[in-house]
């Protein structure tokens, strides 16, 4: 995976009503993700030109996903309705 893939999933769940996402560089990419203003997941993703497969493993745990729901996420075959839901059965929204 690489940042713009990243960053395509991230502005995908950026669509979704009542969540923010706050980015911060420092030695990595740094994202704090809010629902209704308190933070439910955080992620990071290294620098580099190389696809690392750790990554987009860690990336894909962070948010909730397997590896294979992040792919088709990002391929727009899973809605963030059906995210959402996703979120709510594991209980990361918190009750919402």
């Amino acid at each position: 995976m690489k940042i713009r893939e990243l960053n395509a999933i991230l502005n995908k769940i950026k669509k979704i009503e009542f969540v923010v996402i706050e980015p911060r560089i420092t030695d990595h990419y740094r994202y704090t993700i809010k629902y209704g203003g308190k933070v439910i997941m955080r992620t990071k993703f290294s620098f580099g030109s190389k696809e690392k497969s750790g990554d987009e493993r860690n990336v894909a745990k962070d948010l909730h996903f397997r590896v294979d729901e992040l792919t088709r996420y990002a391929s727009c075959t899973i809605s963030n309705e059906e995210y959402l839901e996703n979120l709510r059965i594991k209980n990361v929204l918190g009750g919402s």
